[in-house]
């Protein structure tokens, strides 16, 4: 938009000063917002997850509530990810890609406001439940973060449908595209997502929450995947 549009009356309208007097003659008849150009598109409509175990999620947020307790030594969040994840993985270069994954997560389960360089509700939820030593409320607590907030829910939800309507879905590449085509017809991501990278993390994980179930024998409809809704059920009664 040109710095004259910008400038015409239509958008900001007509005053007219006389001395003290300030006096509206004509109010502006347009607002530039409604003008802008659509809103980008969402290229991403669930939590961007790469491969951290469940356990490596509490110990970030661990290490991030003592980091706050003590804010002495390490400046940065970035190096507080950083040091932590490096105690459980072996990784010695791209810090950056690496920590960005990570924080990208955080954000997407509302775990930590980086905006604002705060713990969140749910964060906080996750510390207490991971303080208990006890991996299966832990475990219950994430897998409701990935569905809920994450969005995951949705992604479940499409598997039910390829499984009951497919035929003969019994290669894990085959069953990927299919969900990856659904994934842009539901307008969870767009083209320019890389949506079966995205899916070799999001069927992993899946399968680490018992939810994605795969079976040697084809079942009724002739696919070898399935949803176990058991876990789920009680968050959907609960939503």
């Amino acid at each position: 938009m040109s710095v004259q549009k910008w400038l015409w009356p239509d958008y900001i309208g007509i005053l007219i000063a006389d001395n003290n007097k300030i006096e509206l003659k004509r109010e502006a008849k347009k607002s530039p917002s409604k003008d802008n150009s659509k809103r980008a598109e969402i290229k991403r409509g669930y939590a961007y997850y790469r491969d951290l175990k469940i356990q490596e999620i509490y110990f970030i947020m661990k290490s991030l509530e003592n980091w706050k307790i003590q804010s002495v030594r390490i400046n940065k969040v970035e190096d507080v990810i950083w040091e932590e994840i490096q105690k459980h993985r072996q990784w010695k270069s791209s810090k950056n890609s690496n920590v960005l994954n990570i924080k990208l997560l955080l954000r997407d389960l509302k775990l930590y406001d980086f905006q604002n360089n705060i713990i969140t509700e749910n964060g906080f939820e996750v510390i207490k439940s991971g303080d208990l030593n006890m991996p299966s409320v832990l475990n219950e607590l994430i897998m409701r973060l990935f569905l809920i907030e994450g969005n995951f829910i949705d992604i479940v939800a499409i598997i039910q449908d390829i499984s009951e309507e497919y035929i003969d879905i019994s290669n894990i590449e085959v069953f990927k595209q299919a969900i990856a085509n659904e994934i842009i017809k539901e307008k969870l991501a767009t083209d320019e997502t890389n949506i079966e990278r995205d899916l070799r993390d999001i069927l992993f994980i899946l399968k680490e929450f018992n939810i994605l179930k795969e079976s040697k024998n084809k079942n009724l409809f002739g696919s070898r995947y399935y949803i176990n809704w058991k876990p789920i059920l009680p968050l959907i009664k609960s939503r």
